[in-house]
């Protein structure tokens, strides 16, 4: 078995939907859901969270469990689309498939990397590299099969 083979659009498509659901989408919803913002500290608000009170400190708590939640919504319909498409197509469209849905998928990690470099949090490659790593099987095996069977 040769890597052509190996690496079919259904294969990569479930590969990188299984991935996305379950670190941008599962992952998050239960952080959201937990309601806890562990991640996020009073230096990481800064002054507007040290000086808040109590119940402005709550309704920043509870904006960014909605913001979580939403983000893990986000993935887990891109990552169900993702699987829909992986079974619903054949051939040079499941190939076709496959390339758009890392290109969406790459899109959307562009988008979140400009988000943060706009709120000032600096731009980071490793974000982009992340995501180009997610779509990876995706862009290869479609890629290798956009030809079809040739």
């Amino acid at each position: 078995m040769d890597f052509k083979e190996m690496m079919t659009p259904r294969r990569g498509m479930i590969a990188s939907g299984v991935i996305v659901l379950l670190l941008f989408g599962i992952g998050p919803i239960l952080g959201g859901i937990s309601g806890e913002t562990e991640m996020f500290t009073s230096e990481d608000y800064g002054d507007i969270y040290t000086d808040a009170s109590a119940e402005d400190k709550e309704t920043i708590d509870k904006l960014l469990s909605v913001g979580e939640f939403s983000i893990g919504a986000g993935g887990v319909c891109i990552a169900l689309f993702i699987l829909a498409l992986a079974f619903l197509t054949e051939g040079t469209t499941q190939a076709k498939a496959a390339l758009l849905s890392g290109g969406v998928i790459m899109l959307w990690g562009l988008l979140f990397e400009i988000a943060w470099y706009l709120q000032d949090f600096g731009f980071f490659i490793e974000i982009i590299v992340m995501f180009a790593i997610l779509c990876s099987p995706m862009f290869i095996s479609g890629a290798l099969h956009l030809k079809g069977d040739e």
